[in-house]
């Protein structure tokens, strides 16, 4: 018979699931049931497995006599806590750099606003005096005109 490992990767295959699917079934993470299926683990709920796949002939959550399992090694297939706190001080560093950045781009912008503010209010001055002189040369040219009749 082979190993648990291989029936169990073969069982799932057979099943059409992906390892995330059956991770999840199982109520274990993908990585878990992986290492299950590489055997670099073995299952400690035997039960959940037999009832979730009986074709692996496991019998009341212990192994029949027949059946082989890979030699367990030391090697786990969960990250530990000193790499899950080296990840998050990464992501904390790499967030609060993502902070500074957005503090100063938010410098900028406001930088650029009050310089389109500053502009938005020089142009409507530049107009406002436009219409002013356009005003005094219809006055300018209606007296040349009115004159001239």
């Amino acid at each position: 018979m082979q190993p648990l490992s291989i029936r169990l990767r073969l069982a799932r295959e057979k099943r059409g699931k992906t390892v995330e699917a059956a991770a999840a079934e199982l109520g274990c993470h993908p990585k878990t049931l992986s290492a299950w299926e590489r055997g670099l683990n073995k299952p400690r709920d035997l039960d959940a497995l037999a009832r979730l796949y009986p074709e692996l002939e496991l019998a009341n959550g212990k192994r029949r006599s027949t059946m082989t399992t890979a030699p367990k090694t030391t090697k786990t297939s969960e990250p530990s806590l000193n790499v899950l706190a080296d990840e998050l001080k990464r992501a904390l560093a790499a967030a609060s750099e993502a902070s500074g950045k957005v503090a100063q781009l938010r410098h900028k912008l406001e930088q650029a606003q009050e310089t389109l503010d500053g502009a938005q209010r020089e142009l409507e001055a530049a107009s406002t005096e436009a219409k002013a002189v356009a005003v005094r040369m219809q006055s300018a040219l209606d007296a040349l005109t009115g004159g001239a009749q």
